[in-house]
Protein backbone atom coordinates (compact mmCIF):
# COMPACT_ATOMS: atom_id res chain seq x y z
CA UNK A 1 0.00 0.00 0.00
CA UNK A 2 1.35 3.60 -0.83
CA UNK A 3 1.12 6.36 1.62
CA UNK A 4 1.32 6.64 5.30
CA UNK A 5 0.25 5.15 8.20
CA UNK A 6 0.11 6.90 11.49
CA UNK A 7 -1.24 5.03 14.76
CA UNK A 8 -3.38 2.13 15.43
CA UNK A 9 -6.66 3.29 16.51
CA UNK A 10 -8.14 2.40 20.25
CA UNK A 11 -11.75 4.16 18.73
CA UNK A 12 -12.24 2.23 15.49
CA UNK A 13 -12.73 4.99 13.13
CA UNK A 14 -10.13 4.91 10.35
CA UNK A 15 -9.45 8.17 8.01
CA UNK A 16 -7.86 8.50 4.13
CA UNK A 17 -6.82 11.74 3.16
CA UNK A 18 -6.48 11.99 -0.21
CA UNK A 19 -4.43 14.83 -1.66
CA UNK A 20 -5.18 16.86 -4.47
CA UNK A 21 -3.87 17.20 -8.25
CA UNK A 22 -0.40 17.68 -8.07
CA UNK A 23 -0.67 17.31 -3.72
CA UNK A 24 1.23 14.91 -2.09
CA UNK A 25 0.48 12.96 1.23
CA UNK A 26 3.08 15.25 3.38
CA UNK A 27 0.52 18.18 3.06
CA UNK A 28 -1.70 16.64 5.85
CA UNK A 29 1.65 15.45 7.98
CA UNK A 30 0.39 17.73 10.61
CA UNK A 31 -3.65 16.73 10.48
CA UNK A 32 -2.82 13.47 10.67
CA UNK A 33 -0.46 13.55 13.62
CA UNK A 34 -3.61 15.12 15.20
CA UNK A 35 -5.95 12.51 14.48
CA UNK A 36 -3.37 10.15 15.33
CA UNK A 37 -2.93 11.93 18.69
CA UNK A 38 -6.39 11.69 19.30
CA UNK A 39 -6.81 7.95 18.31
CA UNK A 40 -7.72 8.23 14.81
CA UNK A 41 -5.59 5.50 12.14
CA UNK A 42 -4.65 7.85 9.32
CA UNK A 43 -3.64 6.73 5.74
CA UNK A 44 -2.59 9.03 2.93
CA UNK A 45 -1.95 7.49 0.09
CA UNK A 46 0.00 8.81 -2.48
CA UNK A 47 -2.49 9.22 -5.73
CA UNK A 48 -1.65 8.59 -9.04
CA UNK A 49 -2.36 12.47 -9.48
CA UNK A 50 0.27 13.39 -7.38
CA UNK A 51 3.59 15.89 -8.62
CA UNK A 52 5.74 12.61 -7.91
CA UNK A 53 3.77 10.49 -10.03
CA UNK A 54 2.44 12.22 -12.57
CA UNK A 55 -0.69 10.51 -13.80
CA UNK A 56 0.86 6.97 -14.23
CA UNK A 57 -1.94 4.86 -14.10
CA UNK A 58 -5.37 4.62 -15.47
CA UNK A 59 -8.20 5.94 -13.76
CA UNK A 60 -9.46 2.56 -12.71
CA UNK A 61 -6.05 1.38 -10.83
CA UNK A 62 -6.08 4.85 -8.87
CA UNK A 63 -9.76 3.96 -7.51
CA UNK A 64 -8.24 0.72 -6.60
CA UNK A 65 -5.79 2.59 -4.39
CA UNK A 66 -8.48 3.83 -2.92
CA UNK A 67 -10.63 0.87 -2.31
CA UNK A 68 -7.30 -1.07 -0.88
CA UNK A 69 -6.78 1.65 1.55
CA UNK A 70 -10.20 1.46 2.56
CA UNK A 71 -10.26 -2.33 2.78
CA UNK A 72 -7.04 -2.30 4.51
CA UNK A 73 -8.55 0.24 7.49
CA UNK A 74 -11.78 -2.01 7.57
CA UNK A 75 -9.29 -5.18 8.04
CA UNK A 76 -8.66 -3.70 11.52
CA UNK A 77 -12.70 -3.54 12.73
CA UNK A 78 -12.62 0.40 11.42
CA UNK A 79 -15.31 2.41 10.80
CA UNK A 80 -13.81 4.63 7.31
CA UNK A 81 -14.31 7.96 6.49
CA UNK A 82 -12.73 9.32 3.49
CA UNK A 83 -11.50 13.14 3.56
CA UNK A 84 -11.05 14.62 -0.38
CA UNK A 85 -8.95 17.20 -0.52
CA UNK A 86 -10.59 19.19 -3.08
CA UNK A 87 -14.38 19.13 -5.21
CA UNK A 88 -12.05 18.04 -7.97
CA UNK A 89 -11.38 14.64 -6.05
CA UNK A 90 -14.80 14.56 -4.78
CA UNK A 91 -16.10 14.05 -8.53
CA UNK A 92 -13.52 12.21 -9.66
CA UNK A 93 -14.08 9.51 -6.80
CA UNK A 94 -17.78 9.98 -6.44
CA UNK A 95 -18.15 6.65 -9.00
CA UNK A 96 -16.18 4.34 -6.89
CA UNK A 97 -18.28 4.78 -3.81
CA UNK A 98 -20.08 1.69 -4.93
CA UNK A 99 -16.49 -0.20 -4.94
CA UNK A 100 -16.28 0.83 -1.25
CA UNK A 101 -19.60 -0.43 -0.16
CA UNK A 102 -20.08 3.05 1.89
CA UNK A 103 -20.69 6.39 1.25
CA UNK A 104 -17.40 8.54 0.99
CA UNK A 105 -17.68 11.65 3.10
CA UNK A 106 -15.68 14.96 1.65
CA UNK A 107 -15.00 17.03 5.11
Amino acid sequence: MSGSLCAATENKVGVVLIHGKWGNPSQFNSLAKSMSSKGYMVLTPLMPWSKVRGYDIDYSSALEIVTGTIQELRKSGSAVIVWLDTVREQMRLLPMQPMAGKKLMPL
